[in-house]
């Protein structure tokens, strides 16, 4: 479960991150101006330390749905200062240092434990004068499974390689291979996709492919 702070204030907000960061990729040809950041518009992973919060925004730039994975940590990442995208002042829990999901072990260990393990993104709440309350997100995700792994073997992650450059990302880790695409593909076959993240994603039918794990042999 997630918790988020619904009246809090960020500086500077997580849409002009996401365009920020989408201008500095190679891979995105579009007008970062165009780009739409819809509200809550996004799936969350669990980080079972609770220490970093992992976030993929879903966003439009006009003709197509785009993923940008996130995280927000109270601390920079160690041996990831050429990754750093941005410092934000979150006006409860202090600074946060955000990197590219897809640069980020605890984000990739979230993808490769909700895949293997039919899992399912996580659900979000926060307090009201009512009690705790429900937050409904854009995107639901969860896992195809895979056999043979079990989600508490990824606690000792590793990742020996990571192409960030192109539209989609794929890092290799220590259990196998992540893909994220950054371009969010409609009508794929997902049958074909193998062990994966899949969701849905509003303006689009069906599930979709938002990410995919080859295990190691």
């Amino acid at each position: 479960m997630a918790f988020i702070f619904p009246s809090a204030s960020l500086v500077p907000d997580k849409a002009t991150v996401a365009k920020r960061w989408l201008a500095t990729t190679t891979w995105f040809d579009g007008d970062v101006d165009a780009v739409e950041v819809p509200f809550r518009c996004a799936y969350r992973f669990d980080d079972p330390a609770g220490r970093v919060g992992v976030e993929t925004l879903v966003v439009h730039d006009g003709g197509r749905w785009l993923q940008v994975p996130f995280t927000y940590r109270d601390a920079p990442l160690p041996g990831g200062d050429s990754a750093l995208i941005a410092q934000m002042q979150h006006s409860v829990l202090g600074r946060r240092w955000v990197y590219p999901g897809a640069a980020d072990p605890v984000a990739v260990s979230c993808y490769i434990r909700t895949i293997i393990d039919r899992g399912r993104s996580a659900t979000v709440e926060f307090d009201s004068d009512d009690g705790r309350r429900r937050v409904e997100l854009g995107v639901s995700a969860h896992g195809t499974g895979t056999t043979g792994l079990s989600g508490h073997d990824v606690d000792v992650l590793g990742i020996l390689e990571a192409d960030l450059d192109s539209a989609t990302a794929r890092i290799q880790t220590s259990m196998g291979l992540v893909t994220i695409p950054y371009i969010v593909e409609a009508d794929g076959d997902l049958t074909t996709a193998g062990p994966a993240l899949v969701g849905s994603v509003p303006g689009l039918h069906g599930d979709v492919v938002l990410a995919t794990f080859e295990p190691r042999a």
